[in-house]
């Protein structure tokens, strides 16, 4: 249990912050919300909320906000010639 732990990838470091502020309003860290989450899964034996396959929508989505997550631009000269050429 402990090597399956250690294998989570907590890699949203741009989100991390909203993460933390939002746990903190609940009174908990981000270790207490896993620890949390891992004694319901051990308890009830299975995940605490529905997991669904996502529709076909769903997927072409999220596809999409992955593409839009990596930067497409090297500097911030290029960004704003492709900006301003957008639209042409």
């Amino acid at each position: 249990m402990q090597l399956a732990l250690s294998a989570i990838d907590f890699a949203g470091r741009r989100r991390s912050t909203l993460k933390r502020a939002t746990l903190e309003r609940m009174g908990l860290s981000i270790s207490e919300a896993v620890r949390v989450l891992l004694r319901r899964v051990a308890v009830e034996q299975a995940i605490p909320f529905a997991i669904e396959v996502p529709s076909a929508g769903m997927r072409a989505a999220m596809e999409e906000a992955r593409t839009l997550s990596h930067a497409r631009c090297a500097t911030p000269d290029s960004l704003f010639e492709a900006l301003s050429t957008k639209g042409e």
